[in-house]
């Protein structure tokens, strides 16, 4: 997937810390919502961040860690491709349950449609309290959920 592709390409600075490249991840973004504009019902996610892509903006939930490597991407993906970059911080001791209701208001807020699919990379077992919690409220939630997907849990 082209997302992760470029999370996965992340140049090493000075110290121990890394850096996602803003062009490396402009061209994978451009990349990515290329393919989901020919396929809307194409299943995407990762298994440590929950990432929600609607037509204006991303939205990223991750540790502290994530949240800190992905900050710096903000204005150049803004500039490049128009999107908004919205990172959510999992706080240590929680599950993430108040950002993620942050996010699905979100997706209602733009979608006013009562036919909004939420999908998740096919096969990926969600595994981990936050995971988990996201399944949760997914089902609770009115969103389509591609059910052939879900069928193995």
């Amino acid at each position: 997937m082209a997302i992760l592709e470029a999370l996965d390409r992340m140049t090493p600075v000075s110290g121990s810390s890394t850096v996602v490249s803003p062009e490396n991840f402009i061209k994978c973004l451009k990349k990515f919502y290329s393919h989901w504009k020919e396929d809307v019902y194409g299943l995407w996610g990762s298994p440590d961040t929950i990432m929600v892509f609607l037509s204006s903006q991303i939205h990223f939930l991750s540790g502290q860690d994530g949240c800190d490597l992905l900050e710096h991407l903000k204005m150049p993906v803004s500039k490049a491709v128009g999107l908004d970059i919205v990172l959510h911080n999992i706080e240590k001791a929680g599950n993430g349950s108040l950002s993620m209701d942050q996010i699905l208001n979100s997706v209602c807020a733009q979608y006013e449609s009562n036919c909004v699919v939420m999908g998740h990379i096919a096969r990926e077992k969600p595994e981990g309290k936050v995971l988990e919690e996201w399944y949760q409220k997914l089902h609770g939630s009115r969103f389509i959920l591609p059910a052939e997907h879900y069928s193995s849990y």
